[in-house]
């Protein structure tokens, strides 16, 4: 099975599967158990393969109203009543804060904060701190996916679903939606390589 027909059979976005099969091969990652797991748990992760970038379309009125606030207008509206808005510029900043509004989430795996940026960045021999944009482009942010997979010992997790997906999730909330993932694209007879 090859990894289009994988992205297909999620309803993913298959202009990854090119990227993948690409940063797959350079890795030698072919273990069919591997991927599916790598697989079920990104595409969750990114929204079925179509996330790239934190877009704030929910967002929209709150950015286009204070995206030149800076902290201590944030801290003056947090003194009046709207912490949620206080708390948004803290902890992301906006496009006059470049340490945290240019170092938001991007990428496969939705790469946030610029520690974070300078680490893949640093693993791939690549500056994301310079051009942070670099994260959401396809065959990059499929890199740091599998770059944040080894670096968190995912591989070692596989047979532990629940460890796995509180590892690249962050909880446990979507583990029923990963089995179903699991059971759509997995069958009896696919075992070994993924070209099996």
């Amino acid at each position: 099975m090859n990894i289009i027909n994988i992205l297909n059979k999620l309803q993913c976005n298959t202009a990854f599967a090119k990227p993948l099969e690409i940063v797959f091969s350079e890795y030698q990652f072919h273990n069919y158990h591997q991927l599916i797991s790598f697989i079920t748990q990104i595409a969750l992760k990114s929204e079925n393969f179509y996330f790239t970038e934190e877009s704030f379309t929910s967002t929209n009125k709150l950015i286009n109203s204070f995206e030149c606030m800076n902290i201590k207008q944030a801290e003056k509206l947090s003194k009046k009543g709207d912490k949620s808005i206080a708390a948004y510029i803290k902890k992301y900043g906006t496009v006059n804060d470049n340490n945290k509004y240019n170092y938001r989430e991007r990428g496969l795996i939705r790469l946030k904060g610029k520690e974070n940026y300078a680490l893949y960045g640093k693993k791939l021999g690549i500056d994301l701190i310079q051009s942070p944009y670099n994260a959401k482009r396809d065959y990059i942010a499929a890199r740091i996916a599998l770059e944040y997979w080894f670096h968190n010992k995912c591989n070692e997790k596989i047979n532990n679903l629940e460890e796995l997906t509180r590892t690249v999730q962050g909880n446990i909330y979507s583990i029923d939606k990963i089995i179903e993932m699991i059971n759509i694209i997995k069958s009896p007879n696919q075992k070994g390589d993924i070209n099996a």
